[in-house]
């Protein structure tokens, strides 16, 4: 597991410790397979932006299904901005 997703895993956890995410193929599961419900997402997703300082667009977060892309997109974003993760 990548430190990106590790992170994300933690996040997820903190807002939902009974969040299914056994093995690095649960990544690419949608939130909902995981038992993340869409408040939860929204949770994991302004964790994220708090944690990395960075901002998601509500076009963006519509459209990020899975902690895989979540951690794409944030990755891309600090790329944008000059920093790393």
């Amino acid at each position: 597991m990548t430190p990106m997703q590790q992170t994300l895993v933690e996040l997820a956890h903190g807002v939902n410790p009974r969040a299914v995410l056994s093995s690095e193929a649960d990544m690419d599961r949608p939130f909902r397979d995981i038992g993340i419900d869409s408040l939860e997402v929204m949770s994991v997703m302004l964790a994220a932006m708090e944690k990395f300082d960075i901002e998601i667009p509500d076009t963006e977060a519509d459209v990020l299904v899975s902690l895989n892309e979540l951690g794409s997109f944030v990755e891309k974003e600090l790329v944008r901005l000059g920093r790393s993760a």
